[in-house]
């Protein structure tokens, strides 16, 4: 068909996949498609408008996603996390509670992938995970990925890169992969850390991991910062390691 996506969308019986790709917002077609995704569909959403989402413009974040983000090291978590909670928004108007089950930045644009799951009591649940964090927000503080199809994904590539032979790809859901068994809004970067308390010097980050573990507590790589650690434990106890 080549006609207008929301006209297109309502003028359906309905959809088990919808993936919105529009050039900037996806706000446009957020309502059309949300009505009409099937319960247990899934609901792809891709936003190329990074500026309003990390704190550029403010004005724009507060108009178009009800919201606040932060220009900071953890913008880009927080723009992701701020957009999730917008879609949840126009879903919960539905009575249809949007699951995020695998989430990203990369380059230019955030993606999320959800779960249609409908019914009054699930989006109760969804309301009570969103709020605010370090003064962002509201946003969705719940988990970015279902760890099972993280894992899945992996193990599938990982299979058949000999066909495919994409290294970066494998090295970017690997890292996903890892901080999917972390449900943690709180990720460190090092660097930010470290000029912030104006030490010269720092332990390795793959040997800030393996302390982390070995002290009982999670700990990965984050995609969104090459500099970052994802974890569940304090910033003093993280300070004390680093």
């Amino acid at each position: 068909h080549n006609q207008d996506a929301n006209l297109f969308m309502l003028t359906k019986e309905g959809f088990d996949y919808i993936d919105l790709d529009p050039f900037g917002s996806p706000n446009p077609f957020l309502a059309a498609a949300i009505s009409q995704i099937s319960r247990g569909g899934i609901l792809a959403v891709t936003a190329t408008d990074t500026a309003a989402l990390t704190g550029t413009y403010n004005k724009v974040t507060k108009r178009k996603y009800w919201s606040r983000s932060m220009k900071n090291y953890m913008m880009h978590e927080t723009g992701l996390r701020i957009l999730i909670r917008k879609v949840q928004l126009i879903g919960m108007q539905y009575e249809k509670a949007l699951i995020p089950i695998f989430s990203y930045f990369k380059e230019h644009y955030f993606r999320v992938f959800f779960r249609c799951v409908k019914g009054k009591k699930f989006c109760d649940e969804i309301a009570l995970e969103q709020g605010m964090f370090n003064g962002a927000g509201p946003l969705w503080r719940g988990c970015l990925w279902d760890n099972k199809l993280a894992n899945k994904i992996y193990s599938s590539l990982l299979k058949n890169n000999k066909k495919i032979n994409n290294k970066e790809l494998l090295k970017f859901l690997k890292i996903i992969k890892e901080e999917s068994r972390i449900n943690s809004i709180v990720f460190y970067d090092m660097h930010n850390i470290a000029k912030k308390r104006g030490l010269k010097t720092t332990t390795k980050k793959e040997e800030i991991i393996r302390k982390i573990r070995k002290g009982g507590n999670k700990a990965s790589n984050t995609h969104f910062s090459g500099t970052g650690i994802r974890t569940d434990i304090s910033l003093e106890k993280f300070l004390k390691l680093l």
